[in-house]
């Protein structure tokens, strides 16, 4: 048995024996029942099917008020996330709901709906703010350089949803279930002792009152805290489940088109012509000029990009290279892949996860093979955020350079690694150039030599 536990087991027991010795020392009944006159009543009220038919009832009507509570929650929380008019109208609405107080609500709600609904209302409406609130939180709190990196990788609403949504979800929308389904049952139990319904916990603990009944309403009181104990950690249980769930694509996103080589884009050119010419295919980007406030960053900046060959930009820090290859990516009609210089990976994911969900044209397996010559083969199914800085440098040159695209652009893909893994990163990409210009942000000359690339010399 854990230490934990132990130590749990004997506060519980001093409890008890406090309680115990209070009743004792008072003597009566109805002013204090001992827990042995508690667990008379409630072995007595165990045994009968009334018992067992008010919880049901009571189990019901709170735990589907809490379920459309929640439901409710987490589309309103979406919409408003999606939408800010929708934000705007529920505005007041989530105010009024946080401050009005559970009397009144109370009060009101049994003159419009009369008292056998009005503990699953009372509920609702207690716990929808909470749910409401954890999803908005949730939603507007997710990492948005994470969100810019699936929009380069094209991917759906479902997978954003899947793979970035969900986990960012999780530390607010258990918070506010937990808080939730606290309030749930104390304002579902007091709206029924107020309304007194047919088979109802509420209607119990009132009776237990009017006939002086101490230990009943102790008995009663404690099926209350037990059914709440219960109903959180099984809710709880559940939501973690679905968080813990770790899909990953069997596939690459499928895409028809293929990227030509630079000599395949040249011979047709020449075919076209009917003559063998000496013809370069220019892509020009002109007149670049990026300022932030009275910081002008790149002014004037103009480019002529020959498809297919490996340039690099070197510049000293805070000279404008990553808002450079920003704008190329922004401004050329070719499509991009891109490596950003934070690693930007989903860092709950294992790394073919992270591989996959950005590659394109390739099967699970044929990925694995790949990983395999930047990465040791154990790491394949290990998450991300137990890998050191050099290999996440890796994953994320993988993500990229297998995804299908005209440009291949990397922002400081060498950092953190050692010579060994920067000459296998440099082959790598030599292997998978495929015809592709590509642009790689670095600051070391001898880079630039290992690449046999050609120089930006622009900023």
């Amino acid at each position: 048995m854990k230490i934990s536990t132990i130590r749990k087991s004997i506060i519980v027991i001093f409890w008890l024996l406090v309680w115990q010795l209070g009743a004792l020392l008072i003597s009566n009944d109805i002013v204090l029942a001992g827990p042995y006159e508690v667990c008379l009543s409630l072995v007595g009220l165990i045994i009968k099917w009334d018992f067992w038919k008010t919880i049901l009832i009571s189990l019901g009507k709170i735990g589907l008020g809490f379920l459309v509570a929640f439901l409710s929650g987490v589309i309103l929380g979406i919409l408003s996330h999606m939408s800010d008019f929708v934000k705007d109208i529920l505005s007041p609405l989530i105010s009024v709901l946080k401050s009005i107080p559970v009397a009144s609500f109370v009060v009101l709600l049994l003159l419009w709906a009369g008292g056998e609904s009005l503990s699953f209302l009372i509920v609702l409406l207690i716990a929808f703010p909470h749910i409401y609130i954890g999803i908005l939180k949730g939603l507007e709190n997710t990492n948005k350089d994470i969100l810019v990196m699936a929009d380069s990788y094209d991917f759906s609403y479902f997978e954003k949803c899947i793979y970035i949504y969900r986990d960012a979800l999780r530390p607010t929308l258990l918070a506010s279930i937990e808080t939730s389904l606290g309030l749930a049952w104390k304002s579902g139990v007091a709206a029924e002792v107020i309304a007194l319904p047919d088979y109802s916990i509420g209607t119990k603990i009132y009776m237990s009152k009017i006939y002086l009944d101490t230990p009943m309403l102790f008995a009663w009181t404690l099926v209350v805290i037990l059914l709440s104990f219960i109903f959180e950690k099984a809710m709880m249980f559940l939501v973690k489940r679905a968080f813990n769930v770790k899909p990953c694509p069997s596939k690459g996103r499928v895409k028809n088109e293929k990227t030509a080589s630079f000599k395949e884009v040249k011979n047709s050119i020449k075919t076209q012509e009917g003559e063998a010419q000496d013809i370069e295919v220019i892509e020009k980007i002109n007149d670049i000029n990026v300022a932030y406030g009275e910081n002008k960053v790149l002014e004037n900046v103009s480019l002529e990009l020959e498809l297919g060959q490996i340039y690099t930009i070197m510049a000293p820090s805070g000279k404008g290279k990553t808002t450079l290859i920003n704008e190329i990516s922004r401004r050329t009609k070719h499509s991009v892949s891109m490596m950003f210089q934070e690693d930007r990976l989903l860092e709950d994911y294992d790394v073919i996860t992270n591989v996959i969900l950005g590659a394109t044209n390739i099967t699970k397996g044929e990925c694995e093979a790949i990983i395999k010559k930047l990465l040791p083969a154990e790491c394949i199914f290990n998450p991300c955020n137990n890998l050191s800085g050099g290999m996440k440098r890796r994953v994320a040159l993988l993500r990229s350079v297998l995804r299908t695209s005209d440009y291949l652009i990397l922002d400081e893909p060498f950092s953190g690694l050692d010579d060994e893994s920067k000459n296998k990163c440099i082959d790598f990409i030599h292997e998978y150039q495929k015809g592709r210009t590509v642009i790689i942000v670095t600051h070391e000359e001898d880079d630039e030599k290992a690449l046999n690339a050609k120089r930006l010399d622009c900023i």
